[in-house]
């Protein structure tokens, strides 16, 4: 299921790396599959914490955020991913609302 995510995340990155238009490569880098576990670890752990309600800013914050925030990514990197992260083929998706 993770390698799926990586796949179709990956697939959106490259749309978005073609009609965006980043200025630097390494702001729509691919994704890994440790990335992206990386990323739903943190959005466990956010959860576990209770900080649903926390803008997430704050949860990159030296003063009041938490370490592992700052030690899994970079907060542009987690909102970056968050946009992206798919789960499925967009290029398929029409065919698949038919069944």
């Amino acid at each position: 299921m993770i390698d799926d995510i990586v796949k179709y995340t990956n697939l959106y990155i490259d749309f978005k790396r073609n009609t965006v238009g980043y200025k630097r490569d390494r702001d729509a880098k691919h994704t890994t599959k440790s990335e992206i576990t990386a990323l739903l670890g943190l959005l466990y752990f956010i959860g576990v914490k209770k900080d649903n309600h926390t803008n997430v800013k704050e949860l990159w914050d030296t003063e009041s955020g938490f370490i592992i925030t700052r030690q899994v990514m970079s907060y542009k990197r987690f909102l970056f991913l968050l946009r992206c992260m798919r789960f499925d083929d967009r290029d398929t998706r029409e065919d698949r609302k038919k069944y």
